[in-house]
């Protein structure tokens, strides 16, 4: 059964509320909030996802944000990896972005997906062209194994999987073939 009490402050004015989840079996679950019905409604939540058996902690994934999670990934698996470079500048890219500032629990594909729509619309500092499709890709898929390795290998629970899985990749550019036949001078060269 949860507890729920009020949180004050000094003066003994109401600050938040405090819920409390005492559980046999289950580790103390305790979170605050602003206001008593969020607190009445995380509970009863929480509570009913651990009488059904598909309860997961998610206190990590609260407290994580994605620039740390970005930070640890380069830290401890990409000194493993032959190419390293191009993921590090990705890296770098996406913790100065808007995404690198959201706890792992609040992306969602929506989010991912604005991400994924400013990037195609972004001229690229280096070449003077719009960011290709290409290249948002490739970010949206080393997002994506970073996100999937915190799941799998560091237990970090996130709500509803991982968010990149669920929305809709950029359309493949269409590959620019060349159209080039050897004269006979070129191929005499060659031979």
């Amino acid at each position: 059964m949860a507890t729920i009490r009020s949180r004050e402050d000094q003066d003994g004015f109401t600050i938040g509320w405090q819920a409390q989840i005492k559980r046999k079996g289950f580790p103390l679950q305790v979170k605050t909030f602003r206001t008593k019905a969020e607190a009445k409604e995380w509970a009863t939540v929480t509570e009913s996802e651990m009488m059904r058996g598909i309860w997961r902690d998610r206190g990590l994934a609260d407290s994580t944000i994605l620039a740390d999670l970005l930070d640890r990934y380069s830290r401890e698996i990409l000194p493993l990896k032959k190419s390293r470079q191009s993921a590090e500048s990705v890296i770098r890219m996406l913790k100065k972005s808007s995404l690198g500032k959201y706890a792992l629990s609040q992306l969602t594909p929506d989010l991912i997906a604005k991400y994924r729509d400013k990037r195609l619309n972004t001229v690229s500092s280096k070449t003077g062209h719009m960011v290709s499709s290409q290249t948002v890709r490739h970010e949206i898929a080393l997002l994506s194994r970073v996100i999937t390795h915190a799941i799998k290998e560091w237990n970090i629970p996130l709500p509803h999987g991982n968010p990149c899985l669920q929305m809709k990749m950029p359309a493949q550019p269409q590959s620019q073939s060349r159209d080039c036949r050897l004269t006979d001078d070129e191929n005499d060269t060659i031979i």
